[in-house]
């Protein structure tokens, strides 16, 4: 006997066929009836002459182990019992949501990501949803068994925000709420100061002179840019610490030197 869904655990209410197999080599079977626990099954079974394959179809709707056995009955009343199908009927779990993460600090205006795991033990997930401030911002995208969600902060609410996630199974059950928090706050501008050249200083031309500067900012600095004249000449390196230069070949006249 064989048994569709043939896995060993079974939702409530899924439907289920068993098909058995009979046959009577100096005789003809006569008919051929299922049972569940030793209970017999009622309801139609099926079978096309000459096959010789009988089909039941059952609902799963007691919780629980079952026992699924076919007994064959042919013209002499001789009967033959199958082997039983074990499985055992449960109602179907909600997927869960794990490692839900969120930058713990964010700037108006910015882009992040959101990214979670999620699981179903007894199905598989069919979605993942984010949500901020409980407030949908969409389904996540699978790779590599993690979901994930990008999110474009708004530029003018800062705060505390709230991040949550939940998975949806293939049978439409969602489970509970993954949550965390980002802070919000709005981006400090850098400072930048002109350490080399100092003003009104001589200089040969055309000469090498490093031109560097002192640049701080509370969640780091990029890129230092400087300009002569007005004129970019270059991007400068950051040599140690916060401090950033350029090596620039000088030319006659007078010159102003910022950078940004």
């Amino acid at each position: 006997m064989t048994a569709s869904p043939s896995t060993s655990g079974i939702i409530t209410g899924t439907s289920m066929t068993f098909t058995a197999t009979a046959a009577d080599a100096n005789g003809t079977v006569t008919g051929v009836q299922f049972f569940d626990n030793g209970v017999l099954l009622t309801g139609t079974v099926s079978n096309t002459p000459p096959s010789t394959s009988y089909t039941y179809t059952y609902t799963a709707s007691v919780n629980g182990a079952h026992a699924i056995t076919a007994k064959a009955t042919d013209n002499d009343c001789a009967v033959t019992t199958s082997t039983a199908h074990n499985f055992t009927v449960a109602a179907n779990q909600a997927p869960t949501v794990s490692s839900l993460t969120a930058p713990a600090t964010a700037y108006l205006g910015s882009n992040v990501t959101f990214t979670c795991a999620a699981n179903d033990v007894d199905g598989t997930v069919a979605s993942v949803e984010f949500f901020v401030n409980s407030v949908s911002i969409g389904n996540g995208t699978l790779a590599s068994g993690t979901y994930s969600k990008s999110y474009s902060i708004p530029t003018n609410v800062n705060g505390t925000y709230s991040v949550q996630a939940k998975a949806t199974d293939n049978l439409g059950l969602a489970g509970s709420f993954a949550t965390t928090s980002m802070n919000v706050i709005a981006n400090t501008p850098p400072t930048v100061a002109l350490t080399n050249p100092t003003a009104s200083q001589l200089i040969s031309a055309p000469t090498v002179i490093t031109i560097t500067a002192n640049a701080t900012d509370v969640d780091g600095i990029s890129g230092v840019n400087f300009y002569v004249n007005g004129t970019l000449v270059g991007a400068g390196t950051n040599t140690s610490g916060n401090t950033w230069s350029y090596a620039w070949t000088s030319t006659p006249g007078v010159k102003t030197f910022t950078d940004q």
